[in-house]
């Protein structure tokens, strides 16, 4: 099993656009992620840029993704070719989806499926809720939903650990293929400028 220490951020820019972060990394490589996104009036999310980039065991791989919503086209750049692909509204990225899923469960829904852009193409994402739990991470006992991406290929599973008090921020992900396990355990957060801390400290507060 191969542990991946990993740091997410959501912040709001002056332009009133929102970017969310990802970095993570282990001794094999490093991750980096990041998505540009807006809200409409009705609280609706608009993603406008999705960049990967990715340095494993000396091999890297980057990519970019544009929404040209006026033109309802998305834009793919990989390997300095240019890949267009239509899309309707809805469409969403890998960080996206993710934030909406967030959303959703702060609804009461456990079941969930999003129309996502992933690699330059258009993929569905179905999710469902599989436990509620106390999970020990590294920044303490956290109250978790333990949510599933449900897959035909059943070689692979996906499990994603949200918390339930920090308006469901992702705190653990697991992936299992071919019987290989990663995990990726959150190292900090913030919510809403608060710092994330452990179950026990939050019900002193």
């Amino acid at each position: 099993m191969a542990w991946i220490e990993a740091n997410h951020r959501l912040e709001k820019l002056e332009s009133g656009q929102y970017r969310e972060t990802l970095k993570a990394k282990n001794i094999f490589g490093k991750i980096n992620e990041q998505a540009l996104f807006s809200l409409s009036e009705d609280q609706t999310l608009i993603p406008q840029e999705y960049k990967y980039e990715r340095s494993l065991m000396g091999v890297k791989r980057a990519e970019q993704q544009v929404f040209d919503w006026p033109a309802q086209e998305l834009q793919y750049y990989k390997k300095d070719q240019l890949t267009l692909l239509p899309i309707e509204p809805g469409a969403l990225d890998m960080i996206t989806h993710k934030l909406k899923l967030r959303s959703d469960l702060q609804l009461g829904k456990e079941n969930f499926s999003y129309s996502v852009i992933s690699r330059g193409k258009l993929k569905q994402y179905v999710y469902k809720v599989m436990a509620r739990q106390v999970l020990d991470t590294a920044i303490g006992p956290l109250n978790t939903v333990l949510v599933q991406r449900i897959r035909e290929d059943k070689d692979r599973t996906t499990k994603i650990w949200l918390a339930s008090d920090w308006d469901y921020l992702a705190v653990q992900l697991e992936q299992i293929k071919n019987g290989e396990s990663h995990k990726m355990k959150i190292i900090s957060g913030q919510v809403d400028n608060q710092p994330v801390v452990p179950l026990n400290i939050a019900a002193e507060k």
